[in-house]
Parts: structure tokens; C-alpha cells; sequence
């Protein structure tokens, strides 16, 4: 495990999925890093650079796209069920 000097920058994603870089000042709850603002984000969602941040963020969209295909998936087999049962 390896010991986090505080304080230190990094770039992190915003829930508008906006990079920002932000302070961070201390731990809470155990791994949890806090901000100078008082937000903690979990270790893995913090970054070194705005690329590595900005990476993270872009495989997250693909990941929430494959499940919203899994679901369409799912709803056009039930509605071609449906469909044809009402033949």
C-alpha cells in the first residue's frame, strides 16, 4: 500500500463530466479523499493528469452504453413477444 503525501493535486471527473483539478487536503472514512471544498472522491476516481481522467470518464460512457443496449436488447424482445401474441 502506498502512503499519500497531503497535500497533493489531481484531476478528477465532475458529475457533469467536467475534468477538474482540484486539492486534495486529507483522508475521510477510511480511503476516502477529501477536497479542499470538503467533497471526497474513492482513489480510483482520482487521476495524475487530465488525459488519464478524461480516459477513465470515456470508458465509464462505454461501459453505461453497453448496459442501455443490453436493456433495448431485452425491450425488443419482449415487444416482439407482445406483438406476436396479440397476432
Amino acid at each position: 500500500m502506498t502512503t499519500t503525501t497531503f497535500p497533493y493535486t489531481a484531476w478528477v471527473l465532475m458529475p457533469s463530466f467536467r475534468p477538474a483539478e482540484v486539492t486534495f487536503v486529507d483522508t475521510r472514512f477510511g480511503d476516502w479523499h477529501a477536497t479542499e471544498s470538503g467533497k471526497s472522491y474513492y482513489p480510483s476516481e482520482i487521476h495524475q493528469t487530465k488525459a488519464a481522467a478524461i480516459a477513465w470518464g470515456l470508458a465509464a460512457l462505454a461501459k453505461q452504453q453497453a448496459a442501455i443496449d443490453k436493456m433495448q436488447q431485452n425491450l425488443n424482445k419482449r415487444r416482439a413477444v407482445l406483438e406476436k401474441a396479440s397476432e
